[in-house]
């Protein structure tokens, strides 16, 4: 992802673009990993594989994000996770950036 960056937030693992945090480690649960996803996303992971996502335990009815549980995520799953993480990088990166990256990949 396109001047994505890893540090960290909480102590944790994190992945920010242009200084926002768009996926990281839970700082108390390292089998969980949050995802910015945006809402109607996050409803639909949870619904449809409660198993392996879950909402945040603060706010989640504000809380854009979603949490998967590393353990319950397999390797055929990866495809799905990529796809996670670029709707993430894309929901936080600048505008600007994003219509780069897609000039680019067309």
């Amino acid at each position: 992802m396109p001047e994505a960056v890893e540090g960290t937030w909480y102590g944790s693992p994190a992945f920010r673009v242009k200084g926002k945090v768009f996926a990281r480690l839970h700082e108390n649960d390292r089998d969980l990993f949050l995802i910015k996803v945006g809402r109607l996303e996050r409803d639909a992971l949870v619904e449809t594989q409660p198993e392996r996502f879950m909402t945040t335990a603060h706010r989640p009815e504000k809380e854009d994000s979603v949490l998967m549980r590393l353990s319950a995520t397999r390797s055929s799953d990866l495809p799905e996770v990529a796809e996670l993480l670029d709707t993430a990088w894309r929901r936080v990166a600048p505008a600007d950036l994003v219509a780069r990256v897609d000039r680019e990949l067309s």
